[in-house]
This record gives structure tokens, C-alpha cells and sequence, in this order.
């Protein structure tokens, strides 16, 4: 049996609609940290092994749909930027400063959102763009304990060098 075009439209649509909620689903569900990421890198491992880390806020995010005629398995593209407080490994800009960087937009990378402030531990793709997925970039409250023990520890590990 044959289908319409009509059909075939229709449940064309409805496979993109189902695969759009699903990844929708996958980029909004990740309040723990999943199985397969194993456990959180301690900050001196996290350091030594990013290409970038620092502490910065949000200032702002433009995402670069990956394109239709491209491969599945290249990403979209997030460029954010950033208002620098404190660099501690890479090419980042120095404090004060703004910077911006382009990461790989996949499920399990870290979601930027403007105004957070966030610490940074990225590593560069074989495309050249910044990968969080797996790491240990989070967002602190600026008021959050955590936050200046993250700051201590990656001023020890950064210093020991």
C-alpha cells in the first residue's frame, strides 16, 4: 500500500516533531550528572586536562543551528560571551574583560544561560570548538561557599605548577 504525499508529510512531521521533543526532553533533563560521564573530576585533573578554564558571567548566547545539508554528526554551535572575572588557563581575555568562545551544542554540555556566572573547564573538539560535556563547568551563586572553595583549589592546583 502506497502512501499520499499528503501522508507522507504528515508523518515526516510527526517524526520531526517526536525528535524534537525528545532532544528538547534530553537538553532540559539534566539535573544529575549521567552514568556513563563517570565521576566529577577532581579540580586539579579537571585543570590539567582543559584547554580553557575560567570563571565568567553570562553576557549573553547566540546559537548556530547546525546546518541542514551538514552531517549528523557535527553539533550545532552555541558562541557565548563572557564578562571575564578570573582566567586560569587558556586563551581567554584577562579579567574584566569581555571574551567569547564557541562550544559544541549537544544534550549533556553545560547550558549557558545570560546573567549566570559560571567556572569553565573546557577542551577544544577536533573542529576547534569548546566542549563541557562530561566536565566540570557549573554554575555558582557568587554568595555560594562552593564557589570560592572552587576558586581556592584551582589557585592551588594552578599554583603547584
Amino acid at each position: 500500500m502506497r502512501m499520499s504525499s499528503r501522508s507522507a508529510r504528515w508523518v515526516a512531521g510527526a517524526v520531526v516533531f517526536s525528535a524534537a521533543v525528545f532532544a528538547l526532553t534530553l537538553r532540559t533533563s539534566r539535573l544529575g550528572r549521567p552514568e556513563f560521564c563517570g565521576p566529577l573530576p577532581n579540580t586539579c585533573d579537571a585543570l590539567q586536562h582543559a584547554d580553557v578554564v575560567f570563571l565568567g558571567e553570562v553576557l549573553g548566547t547566540s546559537l548556530r543551528p547546525r546546518p541542514q545539508d551538514g552531517s549528523v554528526a557535527e553539533d550545532a554551535v552555541n558562541v557565548v560571551n563572557f564578562r571575564m572575572l578570573r582566567v586560569f588557563k587558556g586563551d581567554a581575555t584577562n579579567a574584566g574583560q569581555e571574551w567569547s568562545g564557541e562550544f559544541h551544542e549537544r544534550a549533556l554540555a553545560h547550558r549557558f544561560i545570560k546573567g549566570q556566572r559560571v567556572v569553565v573547564y573546557a577542551r577544544r573538539s577536533h573542529r576547534r570548538l569548546l566542549e563541557t560535556t562530561c566536565g566540570r563547568t557549573r554554575e555558582f551563586n557568587s554568595e555560594d561557599a562552593a564557589l570560592s572553595e572552587e576558586l581556592m583549589q584551582l589557585a592551588s592546583c594552578h599554583s603547584a605548577k
